[in-house]
């Protein structure tokens, strides 16, 4: 009798490990493919007049309406910095606000802040949309935690 016990155990852990790699094909024990990193163009046409009257309307008050800053607050054409940050964290700012500038996350849709954004990119010259669009390219969003 413990012989016919040990081959039946023996065959229900045969069955067992068969199943669990018959799940594992090739294809199943390749790692994820990367999420796609998007980069917002610059603004022309309609998304450029959306973006102005946007732009206008909330952030013409702090940047100035050509984009060149006023006071302690940034230019965001060409003449500073606001091409060195990746698209994503272009976005975050916009969306939850930083130092002084408010969030406009709950006024404006993902959409809006990328119309946004891409008309401030429609300021820049065609050297600081290749550093920033490499830039985005190679420094993803963080993962957000669990």
């Amino acid at each position: 009798m413990p012989y016919q016990t040990l081959r039946y155990r023996l065959l229900v852990l045969v069955v067992l490990i068969s199943t669990a790699l018959a799940g594992c094909t090739r294809d199943s024990m390749q790692p994820p493919p990367t999420q796609e990193i998007a980069v917002i163009a610059p603004a022309s046409g309609a998304t450029l007049d959306e973006g102005t009257e946007l732009f206008n309307q909330y952030c013409a008050v702090c940047h100035g309406e050509d984009g060149g800053g006023r006071g302690p607050f940034p230019a965001l054409n060409s003449s500073q910095h606001a091409n060195m940050h990746p698209d994503w964290e272009l976005q975050s700012i916009v969306t939850n606000g930083q130092n002084s500038m408010p969030a406009f996350g709950a006024k404006l849709s993902p959409a809006q802040i990328t119309t946004l954004i891409a008309r401030v990119k429609a300021w820049w010259t065609a050297d600081q949309l290749a550093e920033q669009e490499k830039l985005t390219l190679e420094t993803p969003a963080p993962t957000p935690a669990p």
